[in-house]
């Protein structure tokens, strides 16, 4: 049997509240220790009845169990069918007596209801087939246990008909509570997401103080007096040494290769040092020595070149031994400061595209919120309490 449709409200409720949202779980709590007062009454009179039913049903066990069929006047072949069918129900009746004992010591619950349902309708599944073949002959006593059955839900339906309202108001209720804990839930984590994107917009407003405080240091370090020492020192250094380049590259124009080919075009040797001299005239004349030789050998003048050369690998000795590192010392600072300022600024991009995925997360919440909330509102009604932001 079938006992759920009754929970449907018949008439309208009596009962008519506005709460606010923020009073709702307060609220709540109250409606359900007044629904948990009210649902144990409820329960006490269906475990009375359930006890009832188990006393009733073991009296029309005994009253079975005692039923001679070698009495009945019949063909032995139907006996031993009636037979049969009575021992199996009354096996199936055992169970069921047995379950409803179980039941009965359990801890009432929101579905004790169903359970009964369903212990009844599988009795009736597995008994059915024996209950119609066993009343053949014993039918007086078969009926006795179905009008046991059927008495019992009778009661059991106007025990309900009496609690429908409270029964109905415990599922809402419940229902609410259930959706009010997915709300604090949601809330908890669109908090934790609010708190993420101000977090990251700390670290950008950071960053970019960072950003222009360097930017300050970098211009102030430009300005400063070490720093265009240093660029003044840099810029005499890179003049002598393209000075000297060029005074190198005159030199080399100031000899005669060609001449010097022709005369000694028989000696590989001093061919091979001819040229040599002339592809890299600065980095062969640090050993000025055997093309002097040379010059001296082809009559060529040698007293003012060698002059020029010892003059000229002075400077380039002299320049070879300043390390020009030493004037960048406040550049490299300005280049350590504007990679800092890289750094910050690709951490900016990545606060501020973590920023946009928490605020869609935060929108997504907001839905799940709002319609937790509608859900909320529209089951609440049910029981005519109004819910209002």
């Amino acid at each position: 049997m079938g006992l759920f449709d009754i929970f449907k409200p018949k008439k309208p409720l009596i009962e008519s509240r506005k709460i606010r949202l923020i009073e709702l779980e307060a609220w709540l709590e109250t409606q359900k220790k007044d629904i948990q007062e009210k649902e144990k009454n409820f329960y006490s009179l269906i475990k009375n009845r359930v006890s009832n039913v188990i006393n009733f049903l073991e009296e029309n066990q005994r009253i079975l169990e005692k039923v001679n069929l070698n009495e009945k006047k019949i063909e032995e072949k139907i006996r031993l069918v009636v037979k049969e069918n009575l021992y199996y129900y009354s096996v199936n009746l055992r169970r069921l007596i047995e379950n409803l004992k179980d039941l009965n010591n359990e801890e009432p619950s929101n579905n004790l209801i169903e359970k009964i349902n369903t212990l009844f309708f599988n009795f009736e599944k597995k008994s059915h087939m024996n209950f119609e073949k066993a009343t053949f002959l014993i039918g007086k006593e078969m009926e006795a246990v179905k009008l046991t059955i059927d008495n019992f839900f009778k009661d059991l339906k106007n025990i309900i008909d009496e609690n429908k309202d409270i029964l109905e108001k415990s599922k809402i209720i419940s229902l609410a509570d259930n959706k009010v804990s997915e709300l604090n839930n949601i809330k908890k984590t669109k908090q934790e997401i609010i708190n993420n994107i101000e977090e990251d917009k700390k670290k950008v407003a950071d960053s970019e103080d960072n950003i222009n405080q360097i930017t300050k240091n970098i211009t102030k370090l430009k300005k400063s007096k070490e720093y265009l020492e240093e660029r003044k020192k840099q810029a005499d250094f890179e003049f002598k040494k393209q000075e000297i380049k060029r005074t190198f590259y005159a030199l080399k124009n100031l000899i005669d290769f060609k001449s010097l080919a022709s005369i000694f075009h028989s000696d590989e040797k001093k061919m091979r040092k001819i040229k040599e001299y002339a592809d890299d005239f600065e980095q062969s004349i640090q050993f000025p020595e055997i093309l002097l030789e040379m010059m001296k050998e082809a009559s060529l003048e040698t007293q003012v070149f060698s002059e020029k050369i010892k003059k000229l690998l002075e400077s380039k000795k002299q320049l070879d031994s300043i390390n020009p590192e030493s004037y960048q010392i406040q550049e490299n600072n300005i280049k350590d400061l504007e990679n800092e300022i890289k750094r910050l600024t690709s951490h900016i991009i990545s606060f501020n595209e973590s920023r946009l995925r928490e605020m869609r997360k935060q929108d997504r919440f907001d839905e799940l919120e709002n319609k937790l909330i509608s859900e909320i509102k529209t089951n609440l009604e049910k029981i005519n309490v109004e819910l209002t932001i």
